[in-house]
């Protein structure tokens, strides 16, 4: 599933504007799809934009009142579609709705496979580490032009992008364009060079599946994306008992290294080797663990 949230000029009640409004329908042509083996494509609209705080003004504070609403709709939709994996649902958007994926991510961090955020408007001075460690582990891929004259890059996806590297994220990704121009070679300027758009519409590169890192498109590698299983009881017991087997052979190595000691010339007994006492320590851990988990 490939979630859409649209911007700031496309809410309301017309639904065909936060389909049209962008050319989102591309999310659904053959130049995406091709890499998803087919997906489902959901463009929620909200009723005013996804950064009204509840009192109909632009949040402060990154809050929005539209977040439970949103994820329960996400799940009834996924929910009432049984053939869609519940472990490659991908959230994304543009502005407002890149702000929107950025506060979606942070309240629910582990529901979403990947997401993209579009020269997203969620402050970074609103954002914690507390926050970023959350989604640490999360695959995302940023986009923004530095010549946007609506968000700035620097106090938003620079930012973020920057902390999260800091952090240890191993999978964010950040196209950073210099500015927003025509790349069909229809569209040209009075000078002959392609046409420039306004900087803020680096979505037109998202959407044209134009944002590439080392030969990988972001629609490639999206696709690729998939949540990874949560361990099972059964699997934590297992993975303690090898612990726990591995430790007991490492005592065991020690015990008989140990007993030849004993065996040496005076004044070379009554002590173990290095690390003996740490190894020792380590098994008391790991038979306090497997009690836990009721191995015995």
């Amino acid at each position: 599933l490939i979630i859409w949230l649209h911007g700031a000029g496309e809410g309301g009640t017309d639904p065909d504007i936060a389909l049209l409004g962008n050319n989102i329908t591309l999310l659904a042509g053959e130049n995406v799809q091709k890499y998803f083996d087919g997906a489902y494509v959901l463009a929620p609209q909200s009723d005013s934009m996804w950064m009204n705080d509840g009192s109909g003004n632009y949040t402060k504070d990154g809050t929005s009142k539209y977040t439970e609403a949103l994820m329960e709709l996400i799940q009834s939709y996924v929910n009432s579609n049984a053939d869609i994996d519940k472990d490659r649902v991908y959230i994304g958007g543009c502005s407002n709705g890149g702000y929107m994926t950025m506060n979606m991510i942070m309240n629910y961090p582990d529901y979403f496979a990947a997401a993209y955020p579009i020269c997203e408007a969620y402050t970074d001075e609103w954002i914690t580490d507390e926050m970023l460690k959350g989604i640490l582990d999360l695959p995302i891929w940023f986009t923004h032009a530095a010549n946007d004259p609506t968000v700035n890059p620097q106090s938003h996806t620079v930012a973020t992008v920057d902390r999260l590297r800091t952090m240890g994220a191993a999978n964010v990704h950040f196209s950073y364009f210099d500015d927003v121009h025509d790349t069909s070679g229809e569209y040209t300027g009075a000078d002959g060079a392609p046409y420039q758009y306004n900087g803020h519409w680096s979505w037109i590169y998202t959407l044209k599946n134009e944002c590439t890192e080392d030969g990988v498109s972001i629609m490639e590698w999206m696709s690729g994306q998939k949540k990874e299983d949560e361990p099972t009881t059964d699997d934590k017991t297992d993975k303690l008992q090898e612990e726990l087997d591995a430790a007991k052979n490492e005592l065991n190595d020690l015990k008989d290294k140990a007993d030849k000691l004993q065996e040496a010339p005076q004044g070379a007994a009554g002590w173990l080797p290095a690390g003996a006492g740490q190894l020792l320590g380590r098994q008391a851990a790991v038979l306090r663990s497997a009690r836990h988990w009721r191995i015995w």
